[in-house]
């Protein structure tokens, strides 16, 4: 005999998500890439005061705008909003430890991930105060830059440079901010 299934706990935002998507279509945000090339940004515009002095450039790391520009950031998302969007993605694509060791930066993924829910769920209630429409934000968590499926080394086929548990421990970071951020994202 198999124990009873725990129940889930459903948040306040999650239910009017799932009301107001039985009344009508839900409208997700365009590319944020595409916004955040129209800024025209340096390598000083990405590294912004705290990382002035950062061993790489950083110019093209746009996740790291969350923390050097979140002005810029939280404006996009409130575009897409008054554009019409229902939902919009965080700016945390590639905001893994994986992705982020390209600048040096694997030890400010969880802060990129925390900050970048926070910027939205900004623009939400910003635009939310607008109209009185509920918004909604999806944590986004994209690819890295190496992958598990084939080998980077034409030689040895067999050869992986990640394995599949060293990618789940890293998208659990963007995953574990998501669903807690549910939590304070009541529309």
């Amino acid at each position: 005999m198999s124990e009873p299934k725990p129940k889930s706990v459903v948040f306040p935002a999650e239910q009017t998500l799932r009301r107001v998507a039985r009344e009508r279509i839900l409208v997700l945000d365009g590319a944020m890439g595409t916004m955040i090339q129209e800024l025209k940004l340096d390598e000083e515009g990405y590294r912004g005061a705290r990382f002035d002095a950062w061993n790489r450039e950083v110019r093209g790391n746009n996740d790291l705008l969350i923390l050097t520009q979140p002005d810029a950031i939280r404006k996009i998302h409130l575009a897409y909003y008054r554009a019409g969007a229902d939902i919009v993605s965080t700016n945390t694509f590639p905001s893994t430890a994986i992705a982020q060791a390209d600048y040096g930066m694997q030890d400010i993924a969880y802060e990129l991930n925390l900050e970048g829910a926070r910027l939205a769920r900004a623009a939400a209630d910003l635009a939310q105060a607008e109209d009185n429409r509920p918004r909604f934000v999806a944590g986004a968590i994209g690819p890295t830059n190496r992958t598990a499926s084939i080998s980077p080394d034409v030689s040895n086929p067999g050869f992986r440079a990640i394995t599949f548990d060293q990618l789940r421990a890293a998208c659990s970071t963007a995953r574990r901010i998501s669903c807690c951020s549910r939590r304070f994202s009541t529309p």
